[in-house]
């Protein structure tokens, strides 16, 4: 593959749609490193599964915590209410152990673990655990149906190239549906659509993305793309690709191959592109000669929306955002170098183009929407969570609940998961 720069992007966690009947295909044909290759696990019985919070009750967060202390490194899979009691312990791994993936409907989670090498699945809170892959593996992500995970692996050595897998989360062989053609190279998933992987690698050169059918067969390249976020669930996706001195965001079919331009932004400073967890709205900040701003688009790449209640004399400027799951709702956050009055984080609703701030002292903010669009988790440089109850449609003060040090927030778990009609900022 030709080498590229690309920069890294989040991908938000796939909502479900079924995914067609796949065949499985031939793998690759073994080198002479590869027979050690990873095997799949024999389905295990599990143990069973922890009761998981009431529908009616408020979600509860999800985290993952590291430990070093004098009896080793271990990391913690821990879930709390919203106001940082009940803390739970659902899983202690050894060192090495990888933040977990949720699946679409928050039922299950996938990780990885290093000692040993090994792709494992369970229950969200890491219950009936069982092993999926061995091997020396990255974070795993979730087909839109749940039905798959998808992973890549290599040797301890870095000596073998990397190979992207197809996984039966309910047990089953995995399928190799993807090879590299030289060693060293780390390639991670970014999503997964019914009928592709978007995948990046990280090697010796500039990275890289490219797209594979999940049945296997010839990889697309995308040597043009920045920044490329799959919407969820869909076949879409929105990547930047530089043009003399600016950037294009293309809308890219993973099905069909076609792209189109959607919007030519005037120089480069675009930033934090991120998609509605239906896969309906887009958001992407970003600033040119007339001061920052959001861009706001849907699925199809129109009824595009320019979001800029900002003065250019403020000296701020647009950064993480927020899309609650029907893209509804926005939370943004606000900040400059040296500091601005205007600095700090922000409601939105898109539809009445209502904007509010909230009270909370972070020292840098991003948030997450709950799956109903009630709640919110922020989180800060040192680690600590906050968690909002009713500022989605109320503004005014956050709550900051202190989860302790070397955290980091997995998702939510319980709750509804039905997108609540909200409007930030007040009724109305």
């Amino acid at each position: 593959m030709k080498r590229l720069a690309i920069v890294a992007a989040a991908v938000s966690l796939s909502m479900g749609l079924a995914a067609p009947v796949l065949s499985a295909p031939a793998e690759p044909a073994p080198t002479s490193r590869q027979q050690a290759s990873p095997r799949a696990a024999s389905p295990q019985p599990t143990s069973p599964q922890q009761a998981s919070p009431q529908a009616t009750e408020p979600p509860r967060l999800l985290y993952s915590k590291w430990l070093n202390n004098s009896t080793g490194t271990a990391t913690l899979l821990r879930s709390a209410k919203l106001d940082g009691s009940n803390v739970q312990t659902h899983l202690q791994a050894g060192a090495g152990y990888s933040l977990g993936t949720l699946s679409p409907d928050r039922t299950g989670l996938a990780w990885t673990t290093y000692e040993p090498d090994r792709v494992m699945v369970g229950t969200a809170t890491g219950g009936g655990a069982r092993k999926l892959l061995d091997g020396f593996a990255q974070v795993p992500a979730w087909s839109p149906d749940g039905a798959h995970a998808y992973t890549t692996t290599t040797d301890r050595e870095w000596t073998e190239p990397a190979r992207l897998w197809r996984i039966p989360t309910n047990g089953g062989a995995p399928v190799s549906i993807w090879q590299g053609d030289q060693v060293g190279d780390i390639v991670g998933v970014r999503g997964a659509s019914p009928t592709h992987v978007l995948a990046e690698i990280i090697g010796s050169g500039e990275p890289e993305l490219f797209t594979v059918p999940v049945n296997g067969g010839a990889a697309a390249e995308h040597p043009t793309w920045d920044a490329a976020v799959h919407a969820p669930g869909t076949e879409i996706v929105f990547a930047l690709a530089p043009k003399k001195g600016a950037y294009r965001l293309i809308r890219y079919d993973m099905s069909t191959g076609a792209s189109s331009v959607v919007h030519t932004f005037k120089n480069k400073n675009a930033w934090y592109p991120t998609w509605s967890a239906d896969g309906s709205r887009f958001a992407i900040s970003g600033s040119d000669k007339g001061g920052p701003f959001m861009l706001m688009t849907n699925r199809a790449g129109g009824a595009k929306k320019r979001v800029s209640p900002l003065p250019k004399s403020a000296l701020a400027g647009y950064s993480r955002i927020g899309l609650s799951p029907d893209g509804k709702a926005m939370a943004y956050r606000v900040s400059s170098r040296y500091g601005s009055p205007y600095d700090g984080l922000y409601l939105r609703d898109n539809k009445r183009s209502r904007t509010c701030k909230v009270k909370v002292a972070a020292s840098s903010p991003t948030a997450v929407f709950s799956p109903d669009g009630r709640w919110i988790v922020i989180t800060e440089y040192d680690s600590a969570i906050v968690a909002t109850k009713k500022v989605v449609s109320k503004g005014g003060k956050a709550k900051k609940v202190k989860l302790g040090s070397n955290t980091e927030v997995v998702g939510f778990v319980g709750g509804s998961s039905k997108p609540a009609a909200i409007a930030p900022c007040g009724k109305g």
